[in-house]
Parts: structure tokens; C-alpha cells; sequence
């Protein structure tokens, strides 16, 4: 189980490929030696996420998803199904990219599966 915000998830998979941090760019010129750096600021790079929530009926599945895409520009804190903790997320987008229904369920009560895509980025906060 994971955990993106205040939402946990049966599911979430995906870690941040850059943390947010001091970026450089390399300036050099044909001809002339060595080479200078640009810093640029800090930043981190987008990286995606895929969640799976357990649903206890239709109605709960469209909650779930207003409540995900309420999330949207906000700054959130992201743990992994291994542990893991990031701080200072930023939540670029979601989006819902499968709802199924499901019979015959062990987990008490679950009638669906939401799948959703999310763009996440590292931000640096001072």
C-alpha cells in the first residue's frame, strides 16, 4: 500500500527519476577551452505514477476521482508500496484511465477497481 496526500492506495507504483535540486547547463564555445556552467535554479524533472484504489461501488469510484483531480496543483508528500517517503510533490495532473468492475472480491465490500496516471513533480521548497 501507498500513499499520495491524504489518500492511500492499494497500489501505487512509479519514483521520481530527478529530486529537486540545483540544475546546471554546460556552456561552451567551438575553439575556445574548458567550458563555463549556467545554474539554473532548482528544480526537478515530471515523472509519472500509476494508482490502483479498491472502490465499494460506481459512486465511490466518480468521489475518488473528483477528489484526485481536487489534488491538481497541489503539494503533497508521496510514499510508495515499498516505503519510501518523498516530500514536496507537486501533482501536475491525473487522470482516470480504467474503472472495472469486480466479482467475487476478497476484500470486503470492493464492486470496483479504479486505475489512474499521474504526472508528478519534484519542486524545491525553501
Amino acid at each position: 500500500m501507498g500513499q499520495l496526500g491524504a489518500y492511500s492506495f492499494f497500489a501505487i507504483h512509479g519514483a521520481p527519476t530527478n529530486l529537486a535540486g540545483m540544475k546546471a547547463a554546460s556552456i561552451t564555445r567551438p575553439g575556445v577551452d574548458g567550458e563555463a556552467l549556467w545554474l539554473l535554479g532548482k528544480r526537478g524533472d515530471n515523472y509519472a505514477l500509476t494508482s490502483i484504489s479498491l472502490c465499494t461501488s460506481l459512486a465511490a469510484v466518480g468521489a475518488a476521482i473528483t477528489a484526485y483531480k481536487a489534488m491538481e496543483q497541489s503539494v503533497v508528500t508521496y510514499v510508495d508500496d515499498l516505503g519510501n517517503t518523498y516530500y514536496n510533490q507537486l501533482v501536475a495532473n491525473v487522470r482516470p484511465v480504467e474503472q472495472r468492475q469486480v466479482l467475487g472480491a476478497t476484500t470486503a465490500g470492493v464492486t470496483h477497481v479504479l486505475t489512474c496516471e499521474w504526472t508528478l513533480r519534484s519542486i524545491w521548497v525553501a
